[in-house]
């Protein structure tokens, strides 16, 4: 399983470079709105199709239609199954929505079809945001239960063993006069149950 997670880590640095191309060279929204969560899935999910992974903007997962998860990447090769939700980790609301959202990921598990889910698949869970310094982002990844906000503490501690919140700078803002602080990306990789077995 370490040789998924390094991998799904790859996969972020990846993301991350484009993705941070792309705010540079134009912000996409007005004001101070951030950039919504679907650029992530954009960027995530051109990163594994570039790296030969069938993707999926939304899936389910096995027995439900009901939820659905932001993007599902599949490699046979690489027998992985990536399962990703994304947000924007600005209020404590959105804390709370990334809370729900690592607790539908830890119960993933692929679709089932002929020839998809062979022995030994593994699947891995990867939950992101864009936040920035002077917001929450330091809470979750330094500061954990010591923070202020419970909302965001409570985030940290949903979070399973061995996985940990880790983050890559995206933007400094100081040339954007809509948007405070450095924009980052806080993520986390989650080990998910075999899909295969």
């Amino acid at each position: 399983m370490r040789k998924h997670i390094a991998y799904v880590d790859e996969m972020v640095a990846v993301a991350a470079t484009t993705l941070k191309a792309s705010l540079q060279a134009y912000w996409p929204t007005y004001g101070d709105t951030g950039a919504p969560e679907r650029n992530l899935s954009l960027h995530f999910g051109s990163a594994f199709l570039n790296a030969g992974f069938a993707v999926s903007g939304e899936g389910h997962a096995e027995g439900s239609a009901k939820p659905r998860y932001d993007l599902v990447a599949y490699s046979g090769e690489r027998k992985l199954f990536v399962a990703g939700e994304f947000k924007q980790l600005y209020k404590a609301g959105s804390a709370r929505g990334m809370r729900e959202d690592i607790r539908r990921l830890l119960s993933f598990k692929p679709v089932r079809r002929p020839g998809s889910v062979a022995k030994g698949m593994r699947c891995v869970g990867l939950i992101a945001a864009f936040s920035e310094v002077d917001n929450r982002y330091r809470q979750l990844t330094t500061l954990g239960n010591q923070g202020k906000c419970a909302s965001t503490r409570e985030l940290a501690e949903t979070l399973p063993a061995p996985a940990r919140w880790r983050s890559v700078p995206l933007l400094d803002h100081g040339r954007h006069p809509d948007r405070r602080g450095e924009l980052r990306l806080p993520y986390a990789i989650l080990p998910l149950e075999p899909a295969g077995r």
